[in-house]
C-alpha cells in the first residue's frame, strides 16, 4: 500500500447515532438492519401481551411461529436476510407495524 497514489470511497448509505439514515440504499442495508429489529420488537410485544392475557406457553409459541415460520434449521431451509414484500416475515412485520400507535418509532 506504500505505492498507493489515489483512493476513493463510495458510500451507499449511512446510519447515524441518532437513528437517522441517508443514502441511495441500493444494497438494501436499511432493510437488512431495520426489518429484523422491528420484527423482533413486534414478536416480543405480541408474546408479552399474550403472556399478560394468561395464554398458555404453547399457544404463545404457536402464534409466534404462525408469523415467523419454523425456526431456522427446522426444515433445513435457510432464512433470507432481506425478505421480499411477499415473504411471510415481511407481511408479519408490516401487520405488526401497522397495528402500533402512530407515536411508536424506532430509537437506535
Amino acid at each position: 500500500m506504500a505505492n498507493l497514489e489515489r483512493a476513493s470511497l463510495s458510500l451507499d448509505s449511512v446510519f447515524f447515532a441518532d437513528g437517522g439514515f441517508v443514502g441511495a440504499n441500493r444494497y438494501h442495508l436499511w432493510e437488512q438492519i431495520i426489518f429484523p429489529i422491528e420484527e423482533r420488537k413486534a414478536i416480543s410485544e405480541l408474546a408479552r401481551q399474550l403472556r399478560n392475557d394468561g395464554a398458555a406457553p404453547q399457544l404463545i409459541l404457536d402464534k409466534i411461529q404462525s408469523l415467523t415460520g419454523p425456526a431456522p434449521g427446522w426444515n433445513d431451509q435457510p432464512m433470507r436476510i432481506v425478505p421480499g414484500r411477499d415473504h411471510p416475515r415481511h407481511i408479519a412485520w408490516q401487520r405488526a407495524r401497522s397495528s402500533r400507535p402512530a407515536s411508536s418509532s424506532l430509537n437506535m
